[in-house]
């Protein structure tokens, strides 16, 4: 279903559900991926071989029985490594080089002894697999056109899958449930503030209940229950994780952190706030520390009334500001 939905380019919702095959079109849709991801991982194998090839040009390799069982080791060397290959007796070609290395070809009926590996090349030639890079890009064109396609079913697909997980998850209680003519057991999960309900249910039934606490290693569903504005709280805890049956409920303190440190990020107001808190707070040691010190926090109180004074009279208002 994610494979649909995150197609980039939807067809508009099909309205005539009579040719909706479900099963077939499931079928279908994973048949295309499949495809796809092969063909993107042979694209991205085909682009290395490419990389890998240009600098020894484009050649197709010989059969060894057409050389007299002569091989071809391929070598990517430095200025050193390249003078162990002239000192030595093999039949060697420097096919390319660059500011770094020479591209040696060394033709042997058997591995050279030499203290570095030879490079694997791919057997195809460049031309070859440029021809088959194009094939494979227009698969997985006629691929992605095939997805267009199939996002015409998402609404009606989903549905249908909603519907086999709800019967998949009945026949999962089915499982747990023994029936029989004059017996039924129900092993299941219940709240503790549920638990009155049940135990009046089960006499007015006349059922046998049993209650047993969750034994270590079992993991029960997690029930978190607030009111008011820890309501709040909870939803905001819930856009995360649910927290497990033995953690915390945290939705308090999450509630409270997030109005405040939003605030904090959203408003300047926030930061100007505590900084007047905690400017006010020590004001005493900063008093205590030097006047000129302590006019700092003053002289910005002074700022605020700025547009009490009449910008004409420049002199005044200086002196008021700045004594």
């Amino acid at each position: 279903m994610s494979y649909l939905e995150s197609c980039p380019q939807k067809q508009r919702p099909a309205r005539n559900l009579q040719k909706f095959y479900p099963d077939q079109l499931v079928e279908r849709v994973l048949r295309i991926k499949n495809e796809a991801e092969q063909l993107a991982d042979e694209q991205e194998t085909l682009r290395v071989w490419l990389t890998q090839l240009q600098p020894w040009g484009d050649f197709k390799l010989p059969k060894s029985r057409d050389l007299g069982n002569l091989y071809f080791f391929f070598y990517r060397l430095d200025r050193r490594q390249i003078m162990q290959i002239i000192e030595t007796e093999l039949a060697y070609l420097i096919i390319n080089r660059d500011l770094r290395c020479f591209y040696v070809l060394i033709l042997s009926n058997q591995e050279p002894g030499l203290p570095f590996p030879s490079l694997e090349v791919p057997t195809l030639s460049t031309s070859e697999i440029r021809v088959r890079l194009e094939d494979v890009e227009d698969g997985l064109e006629m691929s992605e056109t095939r997805r267009i396609g199939a996002t015409r079913f998402i609404e009606p697909l989903r549905d249908y899958l909603n519907q086999a997980l709800d019967a998949s998850e009945l026949n999962l209680a089915t499982q747990m449930a023994h029936d029989e003519q004059v017996l039924f057991i129900v092993q299941c999960w219940c709240p503790e503030i549920q638990l009155p309900a049940l135990e009046n249910l089960s006499r007015e039934l006349s059922l046998a209940l049993t209650i047993e606490d969750p034994i270590r290693g079992e993991q029960p569903p997690t029930l978190v229950k607030n009111s008011g504005w820890l309501a709040t709280g909870e939803s905001l805890i819930d856009i995360y994780s649910t927290p497990a049956y033995e953690s915390w409920d945290l939705s308090a303190l999450v509630y409270i952190s997030f109005v405040f440190f939003f605030g904090i990020i959203i408003a300047d107001a926030g930061y100007g706030f505590v900084l007047l808190l905690f400017a006010w707070l020590l004001r005493p040691k900063l008093l205590a520390n030097g006047h000129r010190l302590a006019n700092l926090f003053p002289s910005w109180l002074r700022v605020q009334d700025f547009t009490a004074y009449c910008p004409e009279n420049i002199s005044e208002w200086m002196r008021k500001i700045c004594p």
